[in-house]
């Protein structure tokens, strides 16, 4: 599911949970900006001509940066088999892609033009269609972490039991516990044996992972810029800052009571209502913020992915909308 699909369902639940007032002030705004940054890509020429060119772009970064892993980058001592193997899956992928999109850039460049009249509905639309034009062009950069965390994930954990073999013990699974055993010489020397070179694999496959974490984690903030952008739009009180500039907004925060006096003989006590002065209208508008929120979109921030990136957690998931829970908990 793209971007584009959890947007329209968070919009339509916006339009249905949001007062007709206040759904005319943020569709207005969200529109006027829209146009304004559509009308901006145009003097620019065709957009899918710009998408190709910083698609090719993104292609000859990231086959730089696989060259420079190759030749063990700030004097690292890489596995030299290992990180040529890397190297030819990696650079091969992205050569395939590459030609998957030259392959497909007229349809590209012919469906850019009408996918850009998306901006007549709104910038929160062409935010969420931005999200997924970036993570097109990364998917390659996506499918390398995922193939590295895997890697990275059989690595520690194949250290981690071969070492409780070495030193003689053994899992209990049913006692949840280790305890010692006594493996056979054949045993223990296989497992001496695939110890060490998992172990001088590490570096490689770790230096690896970090990069291509890194990278992702990258992307991911992006995409998680842009999704707070288009909630923000929606959930933005626009309705109460206009009618704070026009002077007509009211509530009880921005209300105060002047007793005037009593009549006695009444027992009548006059009191004046009178709007109080401001001098910043989000001070006084504090209350219709946020108007709406998603009812149905778990999000994971940004410090949480991270987290799961040192713990070597494997996040498959492309847009943060996707997100409902860690697709492999715990850690390696």
């Amino acid at each position: 599911r793209t971007a584009l699909y959890y947007h329209f369902n968070e919009w339509n639940e916006c339009v249905q949970q949001k007062g007709a007032n206040a759904v005319k002030w943020t569709l207005l705004v969200d529109i006027c900006l829209g146009v304004a940054v559509l009308s901006l890509i145009l003097c620019f020429g065709n957009p899918g001509t710009r998408f190709m060119e910083f698609a090719e772009i993104v292609v000859d970064s990231l086959l730089r940066l696989l060259q420079t892993l190759r030749g063990n980058p700030i004097g690292l001592k890489l596995n030299g088999s290992l990180n040529e193997f890397f190297f030819s899956c990696f650079s091969y992928q992205v050569d395939l892609w590459w030609m998957f999109l030259i392959i497909l850039s007229p349809a590209i460049q012919f469906l850019f033009v009408p996918l850009s009249m998306l901006g007549l509905l709104g910038l929160s639309f062409q935010a969420a269609m931005l999200s997924d034009l970036i993570v097109l062009i990364s998917l390659h950069a996506h499918c390398f972490y995922i193939y590295v965390a895997v890697l990275y994930r059989i690595e520690v954990g194949g250290i981690g039991s071969l070492y409780r073999t070495v030193l003689g013990k053994k899992r209990n699974v049913l006692r949840d516990r280790v305890e010692a055993h006594d493996y056979m010489n054949r045993q223990l020397f296989l497992a001496t044996l695939s110890f060490t070179v998992l172990l001088f694999l590490l570096p490689t496959i770790l230096f690896y992972y970090i990069v291509f974490a890194t990278l992702r984690f990258a992307i991911y903030c992006v995409s998680y810029g842009l999704m707070t952008l288009r909630r923000t739009i929606l959930s933005f009180p626009f309705d109460a800052m206009i009618r704070w500039l026009r002077g007509t907004y009211t509530n009880l925060d921005s209300l105060e009571l002047y007793n005037i006096g009593a009549i006695a003989k009444e027992n009548v006590t006059i009191t004046y209502v009178a709007p109080r002065a401001a001098t910043f209208w989000f001070r006084d508008t504090n209350s219709d913020y946020p108007r709406w929120t998603p009812k149905h979109r778990a999000t994971i921030t940004i410090g949480q992915f991270f987290m799961s990136l040192i713990k070597g957690e494997l996040i498959a998931f492309i847009q943060p909308d996707e997100w409902n829970e860690p697709v492999v908990s715990g850690s390696c």
